[in-house]
């Protein structure tokens, strides 16, 4: 009898079956990373905003508070989706709290304390300025 050498037309549909099985795992993967990556960004961009404004607040020693806090929130607005930074001052210090727009709603996103609304991440930096 003759033998037949090859692969049958069965064996080939399923090797080009877990194929693209494994390249959607692998681009699903991807995209998972992407929105990381994205994410990651955003709080490097966010955590520069916070120390731009400690450094206004101690090249100013605390003065000129309004003007520093307009020209800082347009840079947030600018930098970040939905930037938008408060300045507090308490017991010698200041609070900077900075939120924008976290990627999704469904999404738990780092928050500050009293800052509860939901799809907003939040930074929060505590600056004490020397007389």
């Amino acid at each position: 009898m003759k033998q037949i050498l090859g692969f049958s037309l069965i064996e080939v549909l399923v090797a080009l079956f877990l194929l693209s099985v494994a390249l959607l795992g692998v681009a699903g993967l991807h995209l998972v990373s992407l929105a990381h990556n994205h994410s990651a960004y955003l709080e490097s961009i966010a955590s520069q905003q916070l120390v731009s404004m400690a450094e206004r607040l101690r090249a100013n020693q605390g003065q000129q508070l309004a003007q520093e806090m307009i020209l800082w929130n347009a840079d947030n607005q600018r930098l970040l989706p939905a930037g938008q930074g408060e300045v507090s001052y308490y017991e010698d210090q200041y609070l900077i709290v900075l939120s924008w727009q976290w990627r999704d709603q469904q999404t738990l996103a780092p928050a500050c304390k009293g800052l509860s609304r939901q799809g907003l991440a939040c930074m929060s930096l505590n600056v004490v300025i020397s007389k």
